[in-house]
């Protein structure tokens, strides 16, 4: 007994890192597992690989699907109406921090003093506004410029073009196929059990378009037990 739950999740261990890390084949184990244990540990084994790959492909369908939700709660105008009236708020109580202080020092000195000071601070940023604020703005720009044109990256490919522009027209039919009640479960099933769509793509699509996730982890379980006991049935009966 203890064995076979050691069997068992290795096997799940397995497929839960071969949906990470594509150099670990499940296929592979699942063929190996049926060829070289008896039927009742091959078997718990296959259905451990579907389990540990239906718990990968989770992991990146709930990723997706939370990241796809915070995208959405930047968009709202009432987040950036938060923040702005955070920022605002902000602002006016250091401004207010800053009059107190600058009311305390006058209240120190006399009040011809303070006349007097106001008056040479007026005149300094009224010349420092005429002489030297222009050519410092000017200045900085060109030098913003210079900067952001030497940081630009250089343009792709032709080709690389071209690869991105199928891909993302790929990406857009999965996704609107998804959104089509009547066609989404099955291309979620035939992803899964045949790998067309690729399921990696199809897990974080479902996820963007908040898939059902009982029914996602369901069909996806679904889809990788019969793919995985289809690779291992040969083994099962002629060895």
């Amino acid at each position: 007994m203890l064995t076979f739950l050691a069997v068992l999740l290795s096997a799940v261990g397995t497929g839960f890192l071969s949906t990470l890390f594509p150099l670990v084949s499940a296929e592979l184990a699942a063929a190996a597992v049926a060829g070289y244990a008896s039927f009742p540990i091959g078997a718990g084994s296959v259905a451990g690989i579907a389990i540990g790959q239906t718990l990968g492909k989770i992991l990146l369908y709930e990723t997706s699907r939370a990241g796809k939700s915070f995208l959405d709660w930047r968009r709202l105008p009432g987040a950036a109406k938060q923040v702005t009236r955070f920022r605002l708020s902000h602002s006016s109580r250091a401004g207010r921090e800053t009059k107190a202080d600058a009311g305390a020092r006058t209240d120190a000195g006399s009040s011809g003093g303070w006349e007097t000071e106001a008056a040479q601070t007026e005149t300094v940023q009224t010349s420092a506004a005429q002489t030297g604020a222009a050519p410092a703005d000017t200045a900085s720009a060109g030098t913003a410029q210079l900067v952001a044109t030497a940081e630009r990256p250089a343009p792709a490919p032709a080709g690389w073009r071209r690869l991105a522009a199928r891909v993302a027209a790929a990406n857009k039919r999965l996704l609107g196929a998804l959104d089509r009640p009547g066609r989404r479960d099955a291309i979620l099933l035939l992803s899964a059990a045949a790998g067309f769509p690729p399921l990696v793509a199809t897990a974080v699509a479902a996820g963007v378009r908040h898939f059902p996730r009982g029914r996602f982890a369901g069909e996806v379980f679904a889809g990788r037990l019969v793919r995985f006991f289809t690779i291992a049935a040969p083994f099962f009966v002629f060895l």
